[in-house]
């Protein structure tokens, strides 16, 4: 795999981002196979002002050194100038930064040994906000030389030549190849991620009758919960079956089928109160894998509430190891 820097406009999404490949790698995350799960055996990392110094060292000898593991690292602008990583092939701008002069130094971490590099700029229109004319303007250009369009910035770099019009040039450019009587080499085409999810994520139509008849059974259950109640706080801070999730349960209906989507979308602190919210899911929807609720009721946890994971159905141990740890700080970087 090819050294590559994706550069993040927050530590947030740095996160997201880490978190997200963590999530779908599993195991594969590390090298070699069946090694150890710990950092210095992880195949990306993050880098930003709040990584750890060990972490960063990590990161900065991996890239330095031809054999190191780490090749992909999710970074902010703390990893700009100053640092000259000579053997990286790709940098992925997620949101372009808010001035052009950073844009042209962050794309400049790649290629730095002369070989042909490539520089990608993915974004959404919130990546936009407080951004100045230039980058607006260079995000929206979908015709002319992007290369030049930068390079018309700068006095210092505007009288450089460049490779126009072919392949090797820009993704606009690309578009016009006619290196041959008709360029061979395939256009890059970028899936459209957000619309992947939505096609993969189920929804439901959803009634303003449905809505009424679960707010109902919702309610009923909240009061039932907390009937009977002695206690000097509000008893929504004993039961655990507030409003506030009977307004969340409300808004997310239309996508909540499982206990999975439960405990990752509305705010449940108890196993029985998930499996009861899928019930009256089920009772006015009538479309919940009845399976999968068998299963959950059948398993009920021995251990305490907090040690249960729903994701798994099984209770699970906190642990002291040294391998644990160093995962858990790679996660907080």
């Amino acid at each position: 795999m090819e050294r590559t820097i994706v550069y993040c406009k927050s530590i947030k999404d740095c996160g997201r981002l880490f978190k997200l490949f963590k999530s779908e790698l599993g195991s594969d995350s590390y090298f070699p196979q069946g090694c150890q799960k710990e950092s210095q055996n992880m195949l990306f990392g993050m880098f930003h002002h709040n990584t750890l110094d060990k972490h960063k060292d990590r990161i900065l000898n991996s890239f330095h050194n031809e054999d190191g593991v780490c090749r992909l690292v999710f970074v902010t602008n703390a990893l700009g100038m100053g640092i000259n990583f000579p053997n990286v092939r790709t940098v992925i701008n997620y949101g372009p930064p808010r001035e052009v002069e950073e844009l042209v130094q962050e794309v400049g971490r790649a290629g730095r040994d002369g070989q042909p590099a490539l520089a990608v700029l993915l974004y959404h229109g919130r990546h936009l906000r407080k951004c100045e004319d230039t980058i607006i303007e260079y995000c929206s250009n979908s015709d002319d030389c992007l290369r030049k369009h930068l390079a018309s910035q700068f006095e210092q770099i505007q009288e450089l030549i460049f490779e126009c019009g072919t392949h090797d040039c820009c993704l606009n450019c690309h578009q016009k190849c006619y290196c041959e009587e008709k360029c061979q080499i395939p256009i890059p085409c970028f899936d459209d991620i957000t619309s992947n999810v939505e096609k993969k994520m189920r929804i439901r139509k959803v009634s303003k009758e449905d809505k009424t008849l679960l707010r109902e059974l919702l309610m009923e259950h909240k009061d039932s919960q907390q009937s009977g109640l002695v206690t000097y706080l509000h008893p929504e801070c004993t039961a655990g079956f507030s409003n506030s999730l009977v307004k969340a349960v409300i808004k997310q209906c239309n996508k909540i089928f499982t206990l999975e989507g439960i405990v990752s979308n509305l705010p449940v602190f108890k196993r029985s109160h998930a499996v009861d919210l899928l019930n009256m899911l089920n009772d006015v929807f009538e479309d919940i894998d009845l399976k999968q609720l068998e299963i959950a009721v059948e398993t009920a946890p021995e251990c305490l509430e907090r040690d249960y994971d729903l994701t798994y159905n099984q209770c699970y141990e906190y642990e002291s190891s040294s391998n644990s740890s160093e995962e858990e700080e790679e996660c907080y970087e």
